[in-house]
């Protein structure tokens, strides 16, 4: 060896296979770390409240078309709704706000339900048919319901957090989106509005 130059240095394979313990440690808490905070974001997005039950924008953009497969096995397409007017609720059963608005939706169908009017309910984010179908019976939701099952829906209407619902008007437009649970007054007046001659 050339006097000049220094040995390699030694591998210590005692401290190798705790220091690779330690890494492995550090790279499942960071991925906790992610997963705690995606969650959270979720849920605070899901149940903090908005500025005011009834908010509302006015949109008048093109509803996207879908076709939706109830849970009674009916096909829905939006396009064969032209003419009515739609309300279209994003909804799961684990979303506290949405449970608190299920008897206001259920009271504003019934009484909407001869008139040129259809709720579309889209259940999103997970729930099994079986958790809906009970959700929906609980709370005597008759009108049709499916699961987003691929997200597209949820994607193509940019939904947030739930609850969130459009109201589409009779020639396929949204003239009204709701970031937060209603109330049955605030929905029957935006009914009586878009159904007005």
């Amino acid at each position: 060896m050339d006097p000049g130059t220094s040995p390699p240095p030694a591998v210590d394979g005692a401290n190798a296979a705790p220091r690779a313990r330690r890494q492995y440690r550090v790279l499942i808490g960071l991925a906790l770390i992610a997963c705690a905070a995606f969650a959270s974001l979720l849920v605070w997005g899901t149940v903090r409240p908005a500025a005011e039950p009834g908010e509302t924008d006015t949109l008048l953009d093109a509803a996207p078309d879908f076709a939706l497969t109830t849970y009674d096995g009916d096909l829905i397409k939006l396009s064969d709704l032209h003419g009515k007017v739609v309300l279209l609720d994003f909804w799961a059963t684990w979303c506290p706000p949405c449970i608190a608005e299920a008897p206001e939706l259920r009271a504003v169908y019934e009484a909407y339900r001869d008139r040129d009017v259809e709720f579309i309910g889209v259940n999103v984010w997970g729930d099994s048919p079986e958790k809906a179908r009970d959700f929906l019976e609980r709370h005597g939701l008759e009108y049709p319901n499916g699961p987003d099952e691929n997200g597209r829906i949820t994607i193509d209407y940019g939904v947030l957090r739930i609850p969130e619902k459009y109201l589409i008007d009779g020639d396929g437009f949204v003239a009204k989106k709701y970031m937060s649970s209603i109330d049955r007054v605030t929905l029957s007046a935006a009914l009586d509005e878009l159904l007005a001659p």
